[in-house]
């Protein structure tokens, strides 16, 4: 079917297009979303870019037409033939010391090419151990070490007068000088035949499978030693008769053998997965994708692959998320890029659903179509399953701490005995009939040997739809950390201005408050669309404004008691209301003084030279009479003195203060209390000491009015009357 006529169906509103043949089609940039082409043949179909949302490709053909195959298995034949005949000139070479064994002593020269050989057997051992790079990397610093060491030796020796300049250590370090240069040479030639080999055995392994790759090696290797006897006669010593030229036909043959052995094995444990050479199996599967089908930059989301044929497919999609591969084919030989299908765990785990007691430490399964997954037992910690599709999962005794689970779908999942420590869920997290039991929320026992269960009770299981509501719970919460403990007035200060600027929070809205050491974990009720940094934010702002009021109150209460005369301690007193009893005494002395303290709220009766204060009453109505005393006592003229408007000031401030709905009796009695202080300081307002006492008063005054709402009466009269009272006092 062509690519136009699917188009033309798709749009007057046909989805169904099984086992179609789109061959060699292109796509590209279609929208084709939801479109049914399970069973098609869609080897090398171009989808770049095409949106595929929801669209089967079950059972589906996906890959490279039989042209393609066909063309690429030539070339990589060719190339191998080529690389071959180059694997037979390197080997000789390796072996020219031995092949002069007619300048050389035969000796000498076994002595020569057997160092080297060595020298090589061991870069072919390391290159097996650790990979081709390294190998080569190796066998340089080897042959460097190795002639470094010789020549040092060698030099030494004469010097010493061991061996004299003519013999035949210097000979043979002549012979060696010119012999390394050719054996690196050939060293690097190997090397360079051996990478390019492996590559090419990868190409055809990707293409056409273990029986191409093997065929490849064999006729390689026949050819490669071919050449390389050749290349012994070329040197004169194949048709030596002789240990040399015996010698040397087997090693060149050997040589040979043996690079080409060694790159076809690196390139088919390379293709099986193995991370030394990885590099190899990226540039094989990237060729071998090269004309096969094309899902580029596409959108793959909810896409269905369940076994399809995908080898040789350019999978590095735009979108990957809960796209399904359960049973697909070969999905470890396509080109992924950098999505999560380029990790080997999670490419087995997505085809199979089996990730029973696996690790998936820290990976990356966002957007994963983990439906049905067993997961049981397995190890997801620090993994990412943001958006992934967890759907009637298996997660029994699962390890989920510190897991990423922002819009995942666990609909109907299996979670008893899950590990939930520090996982990170929002109000896209889909808890749904989740079937749990119990939960803990520990990794490890903590030093009472507790993994903090849920239901702490051990005798005690969740009901179904416990699990959905406390977790719905905590989604819908603002947890704060009150440092140090709780201060109950700056506390109350702080959840009235949330509340008032929140009307949905009310005193019902505190969930709790749990003791973390010193501290208090605070835990507060929200709408799900609240705005949670704003709450958080005013509450701690009004808290801790209110806090360091507190610190100034007490910090003047202390220096009130240390610098307070007679006179004042007389009139804290006085502010509550305490009964004085006075004894033994009636002159005229004592009853004007009984004059004086009555006039000030202290009531004395039998002036005598001891007394007794006792039931102190401390009441708003007695504040207010102490404040008015004091206010009072501030001249009254008739000329607009600084006296009589700070007077006005503070008469206005104390009826703003008995007039908030939003205090408490004991906050209006502290707010009172500073007015008095303000009054009296107000008498003398030069007095460093008044200006000391007048400035914290303030101080105190604006933390109460932090604590309020912003619309508050008292706020708004703060506002106004405060700096005008301070600027009449001079602070």
């Amino acid at each position: 079917m062509k690519a136009k006529e699917v188009l033309q169906r798709y749009s007057n509103g046909e989805r169904n297009f099984q086992r179609v043949n789109l061959r060699g089609k292109s796509f590209k940039r279609a929208d084709l979303s939801g479109a049914d082409f399970s069973e098609a043949d869609i080897r090398g179909t171009n989808f770049r870019e095409a949106t595929l949302k929801g669209t089967n490709f079950s059972q589906a053909k996906a890959g490279l037409p039989k042209r393609w195959v066909i063309g690429l298995t030539l070339t990589t034949l060719l190339i191998s033939l080529l690389v071959g005949a180059l694997a037979g000139v390197a080997a000789g070479l390796t072996m020219y010391p031995l092949s002069q064994a007619n300048d050389l002593s035969t000796g000498e020269a076994i002595l020569i090419s057997g160092m080297f050989l060595l020298i090589l057997g061991g870069g072919f051992l390391f290159a097996v151990q650790r990979g081709l790079v390294n190998a080569l990397g190796t066998l340089t610093f080897a042959v460097a070490f190795v002639v470094a060491v010789g020549m040092s030796a060698g030099f030494g020796l004469m010097a010493t007068g061991v061996v004299a300049f003519p013999d035949t250590v210097l000979r043979v370090m002549s012979y060696a000088v010119i012999y390394t240069i050719i054996f690196s040479s050939a060293v690097v030639f190997l090397g360079a035949v051996g990478v390019t080999f492996a590559v090419i055995v990868a190409i055809t392994l990707a293409v056409t499978g273990i029986l191409g790759g093997g065929l490849e090696a064999v006729v390689v290797g026949i050819l490669a030693v071919v050449v390389g006897r050749e290349v012994a006669k070329g040197f004169g010593t194949a048709g030596t008769i002789g240990i040399a030229g015996t010698l040397s036909v087997l090693v060149i043959t050997t040589i040979a053998i043996a690079v080409v052995g060694l790159s076809a094995y690196i390139a088919w444990r390379t293709m099986k997965g193995d991370q030394r050479d990885a590099w190899i199996r990226k540039i094989a599967i990237s060729v071998a994708a090269t004309g096969g089908t094309s899902f580029y930059k596409a959108d793959l989301t909810d896409a269905i692959f369940t076994q399809a044929q995908v080898k040789n497919t350019d999978l590095r999609a735009r979108s990957l998320i809960r796209t399904c591969w359960q049973g697909a084919d070969q999905l470890d030989q396509v080109r992924v890029g950098k999505t999560l299908l380029d990790q080997p765990a999670v490419r087995n785990l997505l085809i199979t659903k089996d990730g029973y007691k696996k690790s998936y430490v820290a990976a990356n399964l966002e957007g994963a179509n983990l439906a049905g997954v067993n997961l049981e037992s397995a190890n997801l910690k620090q993994s990412n399953l943001n958006q992934a599709n967890l759907r009637d999962a298996n997660l029994k005794d699962a390890n989920l701490a510190q897991t990423l689970a922002l819009g995942t779908n666990f609909t109907g999942a299996y979670l008893t005995g899950a590990c939930l420590e520090a996982w990170t869920i929002n109000e896209t997290t889909i808890l749904s009939n989740v079937d749990c039991q119990y939960v803990f929320f520990l990794e490890y026992p903590n030093h009472l040997g507790s993994r903090e269960r849920r239901p702490h009770d051990p005798d005690q299981v969740f009901q179904p739809g416990d699990f959905e509501k406390l977790y719905q719970e905590i989604i819908n919460t603002v947890q704060i950390l009150l440092r140090d403990g709780v201060n109950r007035e700056s506390f109350a200060a702080a959840f009235q201005k949330v509340m008032a600027e929140f009307p949905e929070i009310t005193s019902d809205s505190v969930q709790g408050m749990e003791k973390r050491g010193d501290d208090v974990l605070v835990t507060i009720a929200v709408e799900p669309d609240a705005d949670k940094g704003k709450l958080e934010h005013t509450f701690t702002q009004t808290y801790e404004a209110r806090l360091e009021a507190a610190k100034n109150a007490a910090l003047l209460e202390a220096e009130q008691r240390h610098t307070q005369d007679l006179k004042e301690t007389i009139a804290a007193l006085a502010s509550y209301s305490p009964s004085v009893t006075i004894t033994n005494s009636n002159t005229a002395e004592s009853k004007a003084m009984s004059n004086s303290q009555e006039k000030k709220g202290i009531f004395a009766e039998n002036v005598g030279g001891n007394f007794n204060v006792s039931n102190v009453n401390l009441n708003l109505d007695n504040v207010n009479g102490t404040v008015t005393n004091s206010i009072d006592e501030l001249p009254n003229t008739d000329s607009e003195t600084d006296q009589s408007n700070l007077k006005e000031l503070l008469t206005q401030l104390q009826s703003a203060i008995n007039e908030e709905a939003n205090l408490s009796e004991d906050d209006k009695a502290e707010a009172l209390n500073q007015v008095q202080t303000l009054a009296e300081a107000g008498q003398n307002p030069k007095a460093s000491e008044n200006q000391t006492l007048a400035k914290r008063a303030t101080t105190m005054l604006k933390g109460i009015k932090e604590g309020l709402p912003s619309a508050a009466k008292l706020a708004e009269e703060c506002n106004k009357l405060l700096p005008a009272i301070q600027a009449l006092l001079g602070l």
